[in-house]
């Protein structure tokens, strides 16, 4: 691909990638394309959902013969702005387009998207475990000024119940459950809880916001999300089992999921876990075995009903 040209305009060129994003974007969400990418809606939220900040030359792409749905970027002269970037100042490296950059790697096909290469660039993305370990889900051009750091939600929470038998009443006697400072939402079959818990019970390290509830007849559904840290379990157990070819893989709400079913004594767990930029989800229903045919169906409205918030 390596596309050049002069360094003037940048700015306008990238209000053109940003329509051009945009335009995909709203193609997308009309054609039940992958809701993630709606997420980051700012320069500021990549900045906040980052594990990564650098900035560097963009200088060229590549489709590898193993997979067609992927895109490398490589780029050189690096400076880390967050994240701990391995490697030297002024490195070269290459980062996967991630499953939830904006309308796609096909945004680097329009004319917008290649007069991007020769430009110098600030990356936003996220790490992995399993290869390969740094995927992309934001860029924008070093001429912008950065937006500042926050942390939104803190890393650091305190367990804590927000709502108990929370109720938020829809058509069929489900609930729409909000969690608070955990920016999703999700269908409830009953009243619900929503809280955080930090790890272990202990203030002060990392914490998973969860909905939960429990209906009358003893099916268990919750929804959990782990934000962005210095060391998030959730995400490595992801990572993790991405690796395992136990297990399997699905695409849900445009990204890959690991499926799980697993069986405890007269109990049968179901989970889904994805990552997504700024953190890890884990949605989970169980049930008593003979309620199984039951829960299968309830559980396609509960997974289908999330909604980053």
């Amino acid at each position: 691909m390596s596309i050049r040209f002069l360094a003037n305009g940048v700015v306008i060129l990238w209000t053109m990638f940003l329509a051009q994003a945009g335009a995909m974007a709203k193609e997308n969400r009309l054609s039940n394309m992958p809701p993630c990418m709606a997420i980051i809606k700012s320069s500021a939220d990549a900045a906040d959902k980052a594990d990564w900040i650098v900035e560097a030359n963009l200088d060229d792409a590549m489709v590898p013969s193993t997979d067609q749905n992927q895109l490398f970027l490589t780029i050189s002269d690096m400076e880390e702005v967050k994240g701990g970037w391995p490697g030297k100042r002024g490195a070269t490296g290459s980062v996967l387009v991630g499953q939830c950059f904006p309308g796609g790697k096909v945004a680097f096909d329009g004319p917008a998207g290649k007069r991007l290469f020769g430009q110098r660039l600030r990356l936003f993305g996220s790490k992995h475990l399993d290869a390969p370990g740094r995927r992309v889900f934001y860029i924008e051009p070093v001429s912008v000024k950065m937006a500042p750091m926050r942390q939104s939600p803190p890393v650091s929470l305190e367990t804590k119940i927000y709502r108990q038998d929370a109720t938020n009443p829809l058509p069929g006697g489900w609930h729409r459950a909000h969690s608070t400072g955990g920016e999703f939402s999700i269908d409830m079959p009953a009243p619900f809880q929503d809280v955080t818990a930090a790890t272990s019970g202990k203030a002060g390290q990392m914490a998973g916001f969860m909905v939960r509830t429990t209906d009358a007849s003893g099916l268990t559904f919750f929804a959990v999300r782990e934000p962005n840290g210095p060391d998030p379990s959730m995400a490595g157990s992801f990572d993790t089992e991405m690796k395992s070819k136990r297990n399997k893989i699905v695409q849900f709400k445009g990204v890959s999921a690991v499926e799980t079913s697993t069986t405890q004594g007269s109990v049968i767990m179901h989970s889904l876990m994805f990552r997504v930029p700024g953190g890890t989800y884990m949605l989970g229903v169980s049930a008593p075995k003979e309620r199984e045919k039951e829960s299968t169906l309830l559980r396609e409205r509960f997974y289908q009903s999330l909604a980053f918030d």
